[in-house]
């Protein structure tokens, strides 16, 4: 019980850092970068649209990360309380 408290303790941990890391490591930013680099070298509406596309599946990308890490941790966090509260019921109190 103790040794499965102390690995979602850790687990927290770690997606605690995912969440606050400044640069996401699930999303690639190559293609984003190209695509705004073409249009910043030439700004045609076709290169413009790409840009968009890219940004808006940036974005999409993003969100549905966020969503993810944020509801296992809120679901982590959850489970460390209920385990915490079980663990420190069971120990006998001198």
């Amino acid at each position: 019980m103790k040794l499965l408290l102390l690995t979602l303790i850790v687990l927290e941990v770690c997606l605690v850092m995912i969440a606050i890391s400044p640069v996401s490591p699930f999303v690639s930013l190559k293609s984003r970068a190209q695509a705004y680099d073409d249009w910043q070298k030439l700004p045609t509406t076709e290169n413009e649209a790409a840009w968009l596309r890219e940004k808006a599946a940036f974005n999409h990308k993003q969100l549905v990360e966020n969503i993810c890490v944020y509801g296992l941790l809120a679901l982590n966090a959850v489970g460390l309380i209920f385990l915490f509260m079980r663990v420190q019921n069971q120990t006998p109190k001198s």
